[in-house]
């Protein structure tokens, strides 16, 4: 494996950790809704303040990322985080919940953060 794909394959890893807090964070939140709205909304809070720090995760590392996939990557990134940060500034807990889904999400289909990770992984060949 060339050193630009191992770059690239620790940053998927990474992307893939960070998914996978923001998911849990997710089923808490969904677990709480229906006995304590409350939980509910700190933990989208929580959520919407983890996809907003993806744009600062790793930086070092996804400099060093192939230009093609770094340049993807932090545009995806920047997208993520500013959504996620006009979110917190409304305090709108139905943004927060939206964050990550396409118009055209159905239940169980990826978001957008596992469709970039898929993008990232053709790019390792």
């Amino acid at each position: 494996m060339s050193e630009k794909n191992e770059k690239l394959s620790a940053y998927i890893a990474l992307l893939r950790e960070r998914h996978g807090d923001i998911r849990a964070l997710e089923e808490k939140a969904l677990a709480a809704l229906d006995e304590d709205v409350e939980t509910y909304r700190r933990l989208m809070a929580e959520r919407a303040e983890r996809i907003a720090g993806l744009a600062d995760a790793a930086v070092e590392l996804r400099r060093e990322l192939p230009e093609t996939a770094r340049l993807h990557v932090e545009a995806a990134l920047r997208r993520f985080s500013a959504y996620a940060r006009e979110a917190l500034r409304l305090k709108s807990v139905f943004y927060m919940s939206a964050l990550l889904y396409p118009d055209t999400h159905r239940p169980g289909g990826e978001d957008n953060l596992q469709k970039l990770i898929a993008d990232l992984e053709k790019q390792t060949g």
